[in-house]
């Protein structure tokens, strides 16, 4: 029996209410596994139903007071950013944004994929200005979107939670390429341990016509095929993402990479399928390693990026999404013998819907849901998240609660004094956010390297071709003599060697 009223707290539909004129007895288990008797309480279930126009007039704020202070213009618009792979996309983003007029300072975050802009003193709009900013972005090649500010306590849960979800899919298909792309680059370091075996004297996959696993490797026409699967297997997106931001006139180092890939690929393919150039020129190898590599990475920044959300996660866990939101018919107080009066209804609502000045029943063992003062019932909170004390504090009337704590001992009926975007913890989600916006010292440095870091690897590797080509061997003559050359010495040969090595 006790357990069944129990269950009937903690879980009754909206159409019950609270009557404390009879005596009964009831066990509730709490957090520290504990028994304790609480008195004077007893649920009756009644016929009581709450009519749609009562309900839509709790879920819509009518009155002034009641709604949300809104943000300042002085208060920095934060922008979600994706798309940035490096610091050259992090300059990028900022050159971009800077350069509206409307913009007085931009700092980027590449690891929580956040911009904050802090706006001039404009007669328009800052959400009109930020909503333009993310069109200019996402036409730019950043997909981008306004972060909505003020949101309630159960969207911002559901926000946060679609994002960590988000991030662990990306982090799973990344681990899944990095497994492929690994496999290509083992299978591309066992074509070289026949190199190994024969300078140990182990005459293993070296020579002509053995036949083994390593002589297979060996052969040029299967190190293309492993070139070409790390191309269009793991490799495929990053070449796809590199290529269309060059398109849009913003290279990343995407680009950077699928151009020396491709190069690599073209120039030992042309050399395999026309011996007749004795051009000898394989570079194979290269793309599988290069894409190994850079994907092993890709994925240890997504893990990085998962990590640095765990603040806000552990922070958005000690909201309650849901509330007991208190009604009575009458003027009434309840008396001092008892949380509420004889004909008090809870119905269950989301915490967001609840206003100030709205009463809210927390029982024990639940996470109060909004900032307010205890205004009957008596209990002990734990406040441990936000003064680090481990002693549960006693509440009783007229003492302030703080939306985030546990409620331990007894049920407390608490009036909301702020609520939404307005409470202690939401304040504190909003202090975690804009310090994971902010950037080190040492990401400006960074970020200003990394700007015209993929332009110059690009234009050093032209000019390297054009010299070589154009000029190099006509001062440098000897140079053709070398093996790098190919046996008769072709300048074209020894130009696209040289360029392909700097890209």
């Amino acid at each position: 029996m006790a357990t069944h009223l129990l269950n009937l707290s903690l879980f009754s539909p909206p159409n019950f209410s609270f009557n404390f004129n009879h005596h009964h007895h009831f066990i509730s288990p709490l957090p520290t596994k504990r028994r304790r008797i609480h008195h004077n309480r007893k649920i009756l279930r009644q016929n009581f139903s709450v009519s749609n126009s009562f309900s839509t007039e709790i879920r819509s704020p009518q009155s002034p007071l009641l709604q949300l202070q809104p943000q300042t213009k002085d208060s920095p618009v934060l922008l979600d950013v994706t798309g940035m792979m490096c610091g050259g996309c992090v300059s990028r983003v900022k050159n971009i944004l800077s350069s509206d007029e409307r913009v007085d300072s931009v700092v980027v975050n590449m690891l929580t994929e956040t911009a904050a802009i802090k706006l001039k003193q404009l007669d328009e709009e800052s959400t009109s200005v930020a909503e333009s900013l993310a069109r200019r972005l996402s036409e730019c090649g950043f997909p981008t979107k306004k972060r909505e500010s003020g949101l309630g306590v159960a969207e911002n849960v559901r926000k946060w939670k679609e994002l960590v979800k988000k991030k662990e899919e990306l982090l799973a298909k990344s681990r899944n390429r990095v497994a492929f792309a690994w496999t290509l680059v083992a299978l591309c370091c066992g074509s070289h341990a026949s190199h190994i075996f024969h300078s140990l004297g182990i005459h293993i996959g070296h020579g002509h016509g053995h036949g083994t696993f390593l002589e297979i490797l060996h052969n040029s026409y299967v190190k293309g095929g492993l070139a070409l699967g790390s191309l269009l297997g793991p490799g495929r997106e990053l070449l796809f993402d590199g290529l269309n931001a060059f398109k849009k006139g913003s290279p990343n180092m995407n680009s950077l990479v699928g151009f020396g890939s491709i190069a690599a690929f073209i120039i030992s393919s042309i050399s395999l399928l026309n011996p007749e150039l004795a051009w000898d020129a394989s570079f194979f190898d290269e793309p599988v390693m290069l894409l190994g590599f850079v994907l092993l990475g890709r994925s240890l920044e997504e893990k990085a990026r998962i990590q640095a959300s765990s603040d806000m996660n552990e922070l958005l866990s000690l909201i309650s999404t849901q509330s007991r939101l208190v009604i009575t018919s009458s003027e009434g107080s309840p008396s001092t013998d008892s949380v509420l009066s004889s004909d008090s209804i809870c119905v269950e609502v989301p915490t967001d819907d609840i206003r100030v000045g709205d009463s809210v029943l927390v029982l024990p063992g639940e996470t109060i849901p909004i900032d307010g003062r205890v205004i009957a019932g008596r209990s002990v909170v734990d406040e441990s998240m936000l003064t680090g004390e481990s002693l549960p504090v006693f509440k009783e009337e007229g003492l302030t609660v703080s939306a985030g704590t546990i409620n331990w001992d007894g049920p407390l009926r608490i009036e909301s004094s702020s609520t939404g975007s307005n409470t202690m913890i939401s304040k504190i989600v909003r202090m975690v956010e804009d310090a994971q916006s902010r950037e080190a010292p040492v990401q400006r440095l960074a970020d200003s390297i990394a700007g015209p870091f993929v332009f110059s690897i690009m234009t050093l590797s032209a000019a390297t071709f054009a010299f070589w080509y154009f000029v190099g061997t006509n001062i440098f003559p000897d140079v053709l003599l070398n093996d790098i050359a190919g046996p008769e010495g072709d300048p074209l040969l020894l130009s696209l060697k040289l360029s392909v090595d700097v890209l």
